[in-house]
């Protein structure tokens, strides 16, 4: 049987570990750079949480993609891109504990070099 000590304990211990993984990513807009062909660039992404389901586009240069089919794992969120020249890849990125930043990799899968890819970073744009 607990004493009341050892239930006030248990109950924060409870309500810690549920704050802690109702933390998620949010919607908004990741400023941040992009490894193309070892140059890096400028990238602007965003991403968009509806139902439970997390989306995106990403803007660099003059492309225009989408993020897509996308999971989250923790910190780790996969997705898939699409770009209009209909390429394919992956986005790997790890995020900070509160979801401001993150570092990531990304690679194509229907290139006829399926190992290219490189590095893609964001932080948060402040309103």
């Amino acid at each position: 049987m607990l004493t009341k000590l050892g239930k006030i304990f248990a109950f924060v211990l409870i309500c810690s570990m549920a704050q802690a993984q109702s933390q998620k990513l949010n919607s908004g807009t990741y400023n941040g750079k992009i490894d193309i062909e070892g140059e890096l660039h400028q990238v602007i992404t965003n991403f968009e949480i509806v139902n439970n389901k997390i989306t995106g586009e990403y803007n660099y240069d003059n492309t225009h993609g989408s993020l897509v089919n996308c999971e989250l794992d923790g910190n780790k969120l996969f997705c898939e891109f699409k770009d209009p020249e209909r390429e394919r890849g992956i986005l790997i990125s790890i995020f900070n504990t509160n979801f401001t930043e993150f570092v990531g990799v990304w690679y194509f899968i229907n290139s006829a070099d399926e190992n290219y890819g490189g590095s893609w970073t964001g932080k948060i744009k402040k309103k």
